[in-house]
């Protein structure tokens, strides 16, 4: 047998990268936090009765304008203040659990419709901009540019995969819990996706610390 095409010879290299695997299953839980956003507004229009003009005003201000500044407020984050993607989804992850615990707290207690939409769409603004840059650490983590674009391929078949069945495991906590506990359970998957991202971009960033710390030859 001749050698293999190039392209599979840099296919099985990137399947061979530890790191590759990390930043996917990293993509993979934010992207699984991502698809509890989209119950937002029905979880503030059947618990916190938001009316239906600020329905559409939340729906407004989520699709076009957190989506839309979402990621380059994320990249500008990441370069101007945190100098590293990994470092500042770290960050964005440990300011989102918080959040998603007061909205756990607050189903079912009656708190104001302002205060909850107002959390709401601060979640929804730090998932975007995670959405953002979640991708950025592929030079960060070592990843050669002459691999990117398998790295990429492979990244984006276990990253998004969570579109598969996401929505419909959500919709199904949903079904099976009528009422508060339905949302309830979703933002319960929301903070543990949240806790295991930030325990994969720890362990990255102990990675690239490592990585720097070798002295080069």
């Amino acid at each position: 047998e001749g050698p293999a095409p190039h392209w599979l010879t840099g296919l099985r290299r990137a399947i061979r990268l530890p790191a590759l695997w990390l930043l996917s299953l990293h993509v993979f839980l934010v992207y699984v936090a991502y698809c509890g956003v989209v119950y937002f507004v029905p979880y503030l229009r059947d618990v916190h009765a938001l009316p239906a003009a600020l329905t559409g005003l939340y729906g407004i201000i989520n699709i076009y304008g957190l989506r839309m500044l979402g990621g380059p407020l994320g990249g500008y984050l990441a370069d101007r203040f945190a100098r590293s993607a990994l470092r500042y989804a770290l960050w964005a992850e440990a300011a989102l659990l918080p959040l998603l615990l007061l909205l756990l707290w607050m189903t079912g207690r009656g708190a104001h419709i302002g205060f909850a939409m107002c959390v709401a769409l601060m979640i929804g603004f730090l998932v975007f901009t995670l959405r953002g840059v979640f991708w950025a650490p592929m030079t960060e983590i070592g990843i050669p540019e002459e691999l990117a674009g398998s790295a990429f391929g492979i990244g984006c078949l276990v990253g998004y995969s969570p579109a598969i069945f996401a929505f419909a495991f959500y919709g199904s906590l949903l079904d099976a819990l009528p009422g508060e506990a339905g949302y309830r359970a979703v933002f319960g998957v929301m903070i543990a996706a949240c806790l295991a991202a930030m325990l994969v971009a720890r362990a990255l960033l102990r990675r690239v610390a490592r990585a720097a710390a070798v002295p080069q030859a």
